[in-house]
C-alpha cells in the first residue's frame, strides 16, 4: 500500500489500521511533506512499513517500490 500521511477526511495511519486485516505482511510505504518523526508514534507496532519524503519524482517512487518489493519477497 502507498499512501500520503495527511488526506482530508483519514489520516494515513488510520487508513492502514483498517487496511491491515486485508494486508497482511504487505510492505506499506507512506509519502509525506511532514517529518517522519511527527507521525512515527502513530505507527507504533506496525511492522514493513517505510517512509518517503515529499518532493519527489517518478522515477524515485517506482524505485523505492521495486526496493521494498525485494526486501518483503
Amino acid at each position: 500500500m502507498i499512501s500520503d500521511v495527511v488526506m482530508p477526511g483519514m489520516q494515513g495511519p488510520d487508513l492502514l489500521k483498517q487496511a491491515r486485516g486485508y494486508l497482511g505482511s504487505a510492505p506499506v510505504m507512506f509519502i509525506s511533506g511532514y517529518a517522519e518523526s511527527e507521525f512515527s508514534d502513530l505507527l507504533e507496532g506496525e511492522t514493513n512499513v517505510s517512509f518517503l519524503p515529499k518532493p519527489i519524482d517518478i522515477k524515485t517512487l517506482a524505485e523505492r517500490v521495486k526496493q521494498e518489493l525485494q526486501k518483503a519477497a
